[in-house]
């Protein structure tokens, strides 16, 4: 493994900015038009899309940099349901692609899940590509794989972790 020590990694329980900084939009663009994802997303689709995620109650956000540079993040946001139950949802994990395979987004998720051991949060939830690297990485980190997302999203597999 690389050296790290020039890697800073940021906890956030409110977004860094109002609105997604031009650096976050492009590396979302950047890492979501490769394979498994084949993601054309314009520039102003991309914008909307974090924007999304930066505006949600409860907001919880961890963000790589190297050199001052966003290089990764993780935007997700606590849920609470009626009956008083919560949840972390991890909306998305992205990485630079230059930089994917050096341990970056497993920090990002592994500091997600702190943050919500922290919070009280009963439990941790993504999706992803059942075909993408980072399913195998989420098992690895403990994610339960379940069947419940093939008939609402095919291709898709929803994953959880339970305190």
């Amino acid at each position: 493994m690389e050296d790290d020590s020039a890697r800073t990694y940021f906890l956030l329980d409110h977004p860094p900015t109002p609105v997604p900084s031009q650096r976050v939009v492009d590396l979302y663009r950047r890492a979501f038009v490769l394979p498994p994802w084949n993601n054309q997303t314009s520039e102003t689709e991309a914008f909307n899309c974090l924007k999304c995620d930066y505006v949600v109650p409860l907001f919880q956000g961890v963000f790589a940099e190297e050199e001052r540079k966003t290089i990764g993040f993780s935007l997700a946001a606590e849920k609470i349901f009626q009956n008083g139950h919560s949840l972390v949802w991890v909306n998305m994990v992205c990485v630079d692609p230059d930089r994917q395979g050096r341990g970056i987004g497993r920090t990002l998720i592994e500091m997600t899940i702190e943050a919500a051991r922290r919070r009280g949060v009963e439990s941790v939830g993504l999706t992803t590509l059942k075909q993408s690297p980072a399913a195998k990485l989420y098992e690895k980190l403990g994610f339960k794989r379940s069947s419940s997302a093939a008939s609402t999203c095919p291709g898709y597999g929803l994953f959880s972790l339970k305190f």
